[in-house]
């Protein structure tokens, strides 16, 4: 009984092991950088063409799913679709980066894109152009960064 009760404590860190956060995410305004950032954080490469590059966290090749997939477009902005819990709960790490941006960064508009409301902000400081957003979904929640002209009447 007794190392049930460990095993059980110690399965939220193995699973929830991701530690990345905002000051990782406003670095990254290339693809190197993007690179640099998914190989430090144990992303695998999915695919790679002209204009952008796809990773995946906790991949599985055999069925194409991951918890995490993040993409980068050449042109610098970028997205990840955090998947949520198994039992619908928000991703630790989705919660700790829009609380980080949430402190540090200023509200700055929402914006409809791909039938996601983002709630988006200004970050003083980020390498990345555009804002940031972030949107909450049924099964997955989003983060991506979005040009100027997005915002604009």
């Amino acid at each position: 009984m007794k190392k049930l009760i460990l095993l059980l404590l110690f399965i939220p860190l193995i699973s929830f092991g991701q530690n990345f956060d905002y000051d990782d995410l406003k670095e990254i305004d290339s693809v190197k950088k993007f690179k640099k950032f998914a190989f430090e954080n144990e992303f695998i490469k999915v695919d790679e063409g002209p204009f952008r590059v796809y990773y995946a966290y906790e991949y599985n090749s055999d069925n194409e799913l991951a918890s995490i997939w993040a993409e980068f477009y050449k042109d610098g902005y970028f997205n990840f679709r955090i998947y949520r819990y198994r039992d619908g709960s928000t991703s630790d790490i989705f919660n700790r980066i829009l609380e980080q941006v949430k402190s540090k960064c200023t509200f700055f508009d929402i914006i409809e894109d791909e039938g996601r409301e983002y709630i988006c902000y200004t970050c003083t400081g980020s390498a990345y152009p555009g804002k940031i957003g972030f949107a909450r979904g049924d099964k997955s929640d989003f983060i991506e960064t979005f040009p100027d002209y997005k915002f604009k009447p």
